[in-house]
Formats: C-alpha cells, sequence, structure tokens
C-alpha cells in the first residue's frame, strides 16, 4: 500500500477566466506560478500521491475517489499502485503525454492510455494483473485509444521502454453525468503544469512527443516546443497515428 497523499488541493470552482482552449492563452510562453508547485525529483510514490490529493469541480481523480463502479473500496489504492509501477521505468526510451484521462480507460485502470480489460490480460508491462474485475460494469472495460496505442508500441518493439502521461492527468466530464469526457479548460491545464513538469523532470533524457494539439500546447508552455506531434488514433485517425510513431521511432533510432 502506498504513502497517503501528505496534503489535500481542493479547488471549489473554476474561475471566469476558463475559456475554450482554442481562443485563449495559445501565444503566452511563461510557465505560470501557482500553489501547486511539485517539488523536482520527488519519489515516485510522494509525487503519485499528490496527484491522489487533487479535487476539482467536475473532475474525477481516479487515484483519490472512488466511483460507484469500482468492485471495492479499495479501487483508488489499486489505480496508485498501478500508476506507480507504470512510472517505476528508470530510464524510458519514449514518453508519450495525452490531453487528459477517459471515462473507459485512466479513470478506471489508473494509467493513462490503458484500460481494464488490458490490464486483467497481464499485457501491461511493469504492472502485475490484477486477481479480479476493476469495475461492476457488465463486461470489463475497454477503450479504443487504449487498444491502438498498446498494439502499435508492441508491434514496433517499445512497449516495454515506453511511459504515459497527461497534460491534465485527471478525468474530466460533462456535469453531471460522469461517463463523459471533455476537453480541459485552459485554466485546468495550467494548473496541472507543475506536474507535467516534474514528469519531464523525471525522465530527462527520454524522447517526448505528444499526442494531440491539447498537449501539445502544455509542452509549448513548459519551453518544450520542439516535441513532435502524433496524430490521435481515435476519430478515424489509427492509421496516421500508427504512421507518425514508427516514423517517429525511425528518426530517433529506436
Amino acid at each position: 500500500m502506498g504513502q497517503e497523499p501528505d496534503v489535500t488541493i481542493v479547488a471549489k470552482s473554476s474561475s471566469a477566466v476558463c475559456m475554450q482552449w482554442r481562443t485563449t492563452c495559445r501565444y503566452s510562453q511563461t510557465p505560470p506560478r501557482n500553489d501547486w508547485e511539485v517539488p523536482r525529483k520527488m519519489t515516485i510514490e510522494r509525487f503519485v500521491g499528490r496527484v491522489a490529493a487533487v479535487r476539482l469541480p467536475s473532475v474525477f481523480n481516479p487515484w483519490g475517489q472512488r466511483s460507484p463502479h469500482d468492485t471495492s473500496a479499495g479501487g483508488p489504492a489499486a489505480r496508485r499502485r498501478h500508476l506507480r509501477a507504470h512510472l517505476s521505468i528508470a530510464d524510458p526510451a519514449l514518453l508519450i503525454v495525452g490531453e487528459a484521462p477517459g471515462y473507459r480507460g485512466c479513470r478506471y485502470s489508473g494509467i493513462p492510455f490503458t484500460d481494464e480489460r488490458k490490464l486483467l490480460a497481464g499485457a501491461v508491462p511493469r504492472v502485475a494483473p490484477p486477481s479480479g474485475r476493476l469495475t461492476t460494469f457488465p463486461l470489463s472495460l475497454a477503450e479504443l485509444t487504449a487498444t491502438i496505442m498498446w498494439k502499435a508500441l508492441f508491434d514496433f518493439g517499445v512497449a516495454e521502454r515506453t511511459v504515459f502521461w497527461s497534460a491534465f492527468p485527471w478525468h474530466p466530464f460533462r456535469s453531471p453525468e460522469q461517463h463523459t469526457n471533455r476537453r480541459p479548460t485552459v485554466q485546468e491545464l495550467e494548473l496541472a503544469l507543475p506536474f507535467l513538469e516534474e514528469t519531464l523532470a523525471r525522465y530527462p533524457d527520454t524522447h517526448v512527443a505528444t499526442l494531440g494539439r491539447v498537449a501539445e500546447w502544455s509542452l509549448r508552455r513548459l519551453g518544450r516546443a520542439t516535441s513532435p506531434v502524433l496524430r490521435h488514433p481515435a476519430n478515424g485517425g489509427a492509421t496516421a497515428f500508427r504512421t507518425g510513431l514508427h516514423r517517429l521511432l525511425r528518426d530517433y533510432g529506436l
């Protein structure tokens, strides 16, 4: 069992400065300063504890909150354990940064771009398969993006050396329905920057790629404008994603 969060971070509302991502803040290059600073190079256990401590409106924290569809009260602890194992790689070859967790994937698995079905199959490197179902849904949850991404990584021989993170690591939903997905607001993305910065600092020699333009925006805010952008595999983008990933791995010599 991991260490409990040493701080609780709560935001009661998203202020009026939250606007559509496409219309604001895209030109600023100076990372904002805020009260959510994450100590650089903290242990994975403490880092996951701080991620688990965050509470925001219309946002579900997989590592700190229990979902009604968890099979047990230990759901958040299991997700913290999964995330710690995923991040435990010392020197990954590739870090892929996405936008935010989805309700069919990370919300219940605790790992970005990973679903319940993949965990149950024991097909996630470094993560021990759970002893039973994670959710009470009739069928184990599967996420198309997770399926496409993991298949490509295994096909190209880099699954064991890849680590995932999200520009906004918690699950944003369209209130009041939690089993929906929405794009994080600009303010939410900025609040999450210290956690992204710590993840980048943890793997300083790792090649970084972003999945989609939202993640690219966050990397630019941290001065990482040169990170390549992969096509998101959803909505007909699977072939373009595989082609882009293959090209990226070839260019990096991976």
